[in-house]
């Protein structure tokens, strides 16, 4: 099982994520990783008990719906209906924690304020600015994003040719 570490652990509670949340937590005297639940008036971490978010817990957090892609290095993008982090990571776990911390630092972790946040994105072939839910996935060509026009003359083509 996937489990935040000591380090993200600690970063999500100082950011504010709600202990209640955590489905895990770091033994003080073991600094090993146990089911828990917490008691109603648990402060955010204290000096015995660290809460720790799994993957699923933390995925089951996102506000809206997401999507986990691979490219073809094996490293993990993860997307949000309204945000796509241009970043890719080693791990699900890494990649949910990140964005979490982004949503969390960005005041948008409220479903309501992410649901009108819409960021300008740029192609990443021809440079045209695009509403990032009008992007499309670049990829086999190019990690990124790209706009509807190259996406029909440069992306499907590539993707056709692949599965000949």
């Amino acid at each position: 099982m996937q489990v935040t570490s000591i380090e993200q652990s600690k970063r999500l509670a100082e950011l504010g994520l709600n202990a209640k949340t955590a489905d895990m937590c770091y033994g003080r005297a073991s600094l090993t990783v146990k089911n828990w639940s917490i008691p109603e008036n648990h402060p955010p971490y204290d000096a015995y008990e660290l809460p720790a978010w799994s993957l699923s817990r933390l995925l089951e957090l996102m506000p809206i719906s997401y999507q986990m892609t691979r490219n073809r290095d094996g490293k993990v993008q993860l997307m949000l209906a309204t945000v796509l982090r241009k970043d890719y990571y080693e791990n699900e776990l890494e990649a949910a924690y990140t964005m979490i911390c982004w949503l969390l630092e960005n005041d948008l972790f409220d479903a309501e304020k992410l649901k009108n946040y819409i960021p300008t994105i740029h192609c990443c072939f021809c440079g045209k600015e695009i509403k990032e839910r009008e992007a499309h996935n670049a990829q086999p060509v190019k990690d990124g994003v790209c706009c509807l026009s190259c996406n029909n003359t440069i992306v499907v083509p590539e993707r056709m040719e692949l599965v000949k």
